[in-house]
């Protein structure tokens, strides 16, 4: 793994990430930011995205995006059927919903003017 920092000397960053693969990357470390208790504990993503996605679409009656977002970016992990992951990774780019003690762990997107 030391190799992979020698890649940032090259102008390259995330490396680590695109080698320990898209689980590692999501985990959110604990940080003073967090609202307690949870600052103190390592947060993982849902084990299975595309199962947990349409689960919970089916539970809610609406279409279900599973997404890592940070202030660098967002990526869709799982969608059940009918969501445009593209739309929502896009949606969702900057993190609008927040950090720190304004995050939100859920948000609703939907279509205005329609």
């Amino acid at each position: 793994m030391h190799h992979v920092g020698l890649t940032r000397a090259f102008g390259r960053n995330g490396d680590f990430y695109r080698i320990a693969g898209r689980k590692v990357a999501a985990i959110d470390g604990p940080n003073r930011y967090t609202v307690k208790p949870f600052g103190y504990y390592v947060i993982l993503v849902p084990d299975r995205p595309d199962e947990v996605a349409p689960y919970l679409s089916r539970l809610l009656g609406v279409g279900v995006a599973v997404v890592d977002c940070n202030d660098l970016g967002s990526e869709v992990l799982g969608a059940s059927e009918g969501v445009d992951a593209e739309f929502v990774r896009r949606a969702l780019q900057g993190n609008p919903m927040g950090r720190r003690d304004q995050r939100t762990p859920m948000g609703v997107i939907r279509a205005v003017g329609k």
